[in-house]
C-alpha cells in the first residue's frame, strides 16, 4: 500500500468514526425529543382531566 493509499484509508476510517458519532448524537437527540413530547402530552392530559372535573363540579 502506498503512502497516499494509507492516508486515504486513514481518512476514510476517521470519517466512518465521525459518522458513527453523528448517528449516535442524532439518536440521543431523537430520544430526548420523544421524551419531551411524551411529557408534554401527559401534562396536556392532566390539564384536560382537570378541566373536565371543574366543568362537572360547576354543573
Amino acid at each position: 500500500m502506498s503512502t497516499s493509499e494509507a492516508r486515504a484509508a486513514q481518512k476514510q476510517a476517521e470519517l466512518l468514526a465521525l459518522r458513527k458519532q453523528l448517528d449516535e448524537a442524532q439518536r440521543r437527540v431523537a430520544q430526548k425529543e420523544a421524551s419531551g413530547a411524551t411529557e408534554a402530552f401527559q401534562r396536556l392530559v392532566v390539564a384536560y382531566q382537570s378541566l373536565l372535573q371543574n366543568q362537572a363540579g360547576n354543573m
